[in-house]
């Protein structure tokens, strides 16, 4: 999606969040304010998360721990690991090095972002933002896009391996039994 959007010159919007552990050093190496070739998945490319080079404005790098204030984190400390802001063809992306969902406005405001300016925001998430967003997004501004992800609904589009066929819910199955396999692991 960011690619598209950059390579459409759309402008003014949040990324959040790239889980990208050596990037967000990088970003900190370069440091506020440096200009640098980010490689966006260098280390982590797959089916689900293809390389991408761009230019990039490193504006800030913290620990991300942040305590919520909206959605289903709302009173609880949420663990970011490291993490950096870029300014990418004009849009802001926020990396962060521990594995979590875009869950609230508070995410992101924690960097200094005023989230209600923002254009556009887009959330790598499978729907549990939106109660962190309630405040901010009415429902009928929010649009679903299921692109390659792990968090796609599509089951069907994943390029699975090593899975014995038909399984729902990929496949349409009359009924079901569970496999041999399946039976000996619970044993």
């Amino acid at each position: 999606i960011l690619e598209a959007f950059l390579d459409s010159g759309i402008q003014g919007g949040i990324f959040a969040p790239f889980v990208d552990p050596v990037l967000v050093q990088k970003a900190a190496d370069v440091g506020v304010g440096g200009v640098f070739q980010a490689c966006f998945n260098e280390k982590t490319e797959s089916v689900f998360s293809r390389r991408l080079t761009v230019q990039a404005k490193v504006l800030a790098v913290q620990k991300g721990d942040y305590h919520a204030q909206y959605g289903v984190y709302a009173g609880s400390r949420v663990p970011l690991g490291m993490c950096s802001v870029l300014e990418v063809g004009g849009n802001r992306v926020v990396l962060i090095s521990a594995c979590q969902q875009l869950l609230g406005e508070d995410f992101i405001s924690q960097f200094g972002i005023d989230v209600a300016k923002a254009s556009f925001i887009v959330a790598k998430s499978r729907g549990h933002f939106r109660a962190g967003f309630s405040h901010l997004v009415p429902s009928e501004r929010i649009f679903e896009v299921d692109s390659p992800g792990l968090t796609t609904a599509t089951l069907a589009s994943v390029p699975w391996k090593d899975v014995s066929r038909p399984i729902a819910p990929l496949d349409a199955v009359e009924s079901w039994e569970p496999s041999v396999l399946a039976v000996s692991r619970r044993q």
